[in-house]
C-alpha cells in the first residue's frame, strides 16, 4: 500500500495566472539500468490518501511510492540512487507532500481537491523525481581496512595524496566522513563533497573511481614540479592492490580523527609519502571553512618547480577576466629546450600556429643531449601555442 489511488477523470489542476501557471502534479520515475524496465506513478488532486500526523495535519509520504515503484520495476531497494548524488545508494526519499492546515477529510470534495492542488503546485518542491538502480544488489565490498590499503597503495603510485577527512556535518547532524585523492599542498575545500557518517563505510561507498574526483577542486594555483628520478623508478604493485607494507590499523586512524574533531572543529589524516600525517582542521575566517593546524612535509617525489613567467594575456591587468591561455592562475609554463633536430628528449607535442611551432616536453627532467637554448630565446608558449618570442630558435629549420 503506497497510498496512491488510480488517476482520477478530469485530473488536470492548473494553479495561478499568467507566468505564475503551475500544474498540480507530481511525477515518480523508477528506472532500471540492468533490464530497461520504468515504472512510474503520477500524483494528482484525488488520486491518493494522506496520512495523519501528530500535529493534526495530513501528508503523504514519498517512501512507500518509491518502495512500490521499484518493486514494479525490478530494482533492488539497496542500489536506488538520485542521479544527481551517484555515491548514496539506498536512500529513500524522507519528505512527504505536506497539506495546507486546511485540509480535513470532513471538509467538501471541492475544498479537499482545492487544497490538494495547491500543495502539489509548490514552487520549491521538485515536479519530477528520477531515481535508478539495478536488478541485484552489489557483493559486499569488502574489509574496510583493506580497502584503505588499496587506496593508499593507489595514492603512492599516482603519486598524489589521499585524504581522509572529518568535519561537521553540513546538515546539523554530528559528523561527516569523506575519502579523496589531492594534490599535495592544495587547501581544504570550502565545502563537503559526501555526507557520510563514519570512516569504514565512507572506504565501503567510495570507490577508487569516486576518491579522484578530489582531484578537481585542486587550487589552480599550486606550483607544479618535476618528478624525482626516484619516482619515475617502476616498483612491484601490491597484489590485487589490496592491503600496504606495514598495514593500517583502521580503529587507531578513526578514533585519533574523531578526537581531533570534537576538540577543534574537524581533522585530516594524509598518507604522503608511504606514512600517515595527522593534522586538526580549525574554522577559518569564513565561515563554515577550514585550515589546516600544520602541513605535512613535502612530498619525496617532488623535484624542483617547473619554470612559470606570467601570462602574457592578463597578469598584467589588474581586474582580468577569466583567461583561457592560464585558466586564472597568472602564469604561463616555459618550455625547456627549443624545437632543435639535435633534441633527443623523446616525442614532443606541437602546437598552434605552425609558422611558429613550440615543442613540450612532459613534466621531467630533460635528458642529457637535449640542448638548453639560448638566454632570452627560449620561446614561452602561451596554451594557444603561440610563441612570445620571435627568435631564430623558434622557427622551422
Amino acid at each position: 500500500m503506497n497510498g496512491v489511488d488510480a488517476v482520477p477523470p478530469s485530473s488536470l489542476h492548473i494553479v495561478g495566472v499568467g507566468a505564475d501557471r503551475r500544474r498540480a502534479q507530481r511525477v515518480f520515475t523508477v528506472a532500471n539500468l540492468d533490464t530497461g524496465q520504468v515504472a512510474s506513478t503520477s500524483l494528482v488532486p484525488g488520486s491518493f490518501t494522506p496520512l495523519p500526523t501528530p500535529g493534526g495535519t495530513w501528508w503523504l509520504p514519498y517512501a512507500p511510492i518509491v518502495t512500490d515503484l521499484a518493486a514494479r520495476a525490478g530494482v533492488a531497494a539497496a542500489t536506488l540512487r538520485d542521479p544527481d548524488f551517484p555515491d548514496e545508494p539506498g536512500r529513500l526519499p524522507s519528505s512527504g507532500l505536506t497539506l495546507p492546515r486546511q485540509w480535513q477529510p470532513t471538509v467538501s470534495e471541492r475544498d479537499r481537491l482545492r487544497w490538494e492542488a495547491a500543495a502539489l503546485a509548490d514552487r520549491p518542491a521538485t515536479p519530477w523525481l528520477v531515481l535508478i538502480g539495478r536488478s541485484v544488489e552489489p557483493p559486499p565490498p569488502g574489509d574496510p581496512g583493506r580497502l584503505l590499503g588499496r587506496l593508499c597503495a593507489l595514492a603512492d603510485q599516482l603519486h598524489v595524496d589521499l585524504v581522509l577527512e572529518v568535519r561537521p556535518s553540513s546538515i546539523g547532524r554530528g559528523l561527516s566522513w569523506d575519502v579523496r585523492f589531492e594534490q599535495a599542498g592544495g587547501t581544504v575545500p570550502d565545502y563537503q563533497h559526501r555526507w557520510i557518517a563514519d570512516l569504514p563505510t565512507a572506504l565501503a561507498t567510495i570507490p577508487a573511481e569516486r576518491a579522484v574526483t578530489g582531484l578537481t577542486v585542486a587550487n589552480p594555483r599550486l606550483p607544479a614540479h618535476y618528478l624525482t628520478d626516484d619516482a619515475l623508478t617502476g616498483r612491484a604493485v601490491p597484489v590485487g592492490l589490496d592491503g600496504h607494507p606495514g598495514g593500517h590499523d583502521l580503529d587507531q586512524v578513526e578514533r585519533r580523527m574523531t578526537a581531533d574533531a570534537e576538540q577543534h572543529g574537524g581533522a585530516q589524516a594524509i598518507w604522503r609519502n608511504r606514512h600517515w600525517w595527522h593534522t586538526s582542521l580549525r574554522p577559518a575566517d569564513t565561515p563554515g571553512t577550514f585550515v589546516r593546524g600544520w602541513e605535512p612535509p613535502a612530498p619525496k617525489y617532488w623535484g624542483e618547480p617547473i619554470p612559470t613567467h606570467p601570462c602574457g594575456r592578463c597578469a598584467d591587468r589588474p581586474d582580468p577576466p577569466f583567461c583561457l591561455d592560464c585558466y586564472g592562475t597568472g602564469r604561463s609554463g616555459a618550455a625547456r629546450c627549443s624545437p632543435s633536430p639535435t633534441c633527443v628528449a623523446g616525442p614532443c607535442t606541437e602546437t598552434g600556429d605552425p609558422t611558429t611551432p613550440t615543442n613540450h616536453h612532459p613534466p621531467w627532467y630533460p635528458p642529457t643531449g637535449c640542448p638548453a637554448p639560448p638566454s632570452g630565446s627560449c620561446p614561452s608558449t602561451t596554451r594557444s601555442g603561440r610563441s612570445r618570442h620571435s627568435s631564430a630558435s623558434s622557427r622551422p629549420t
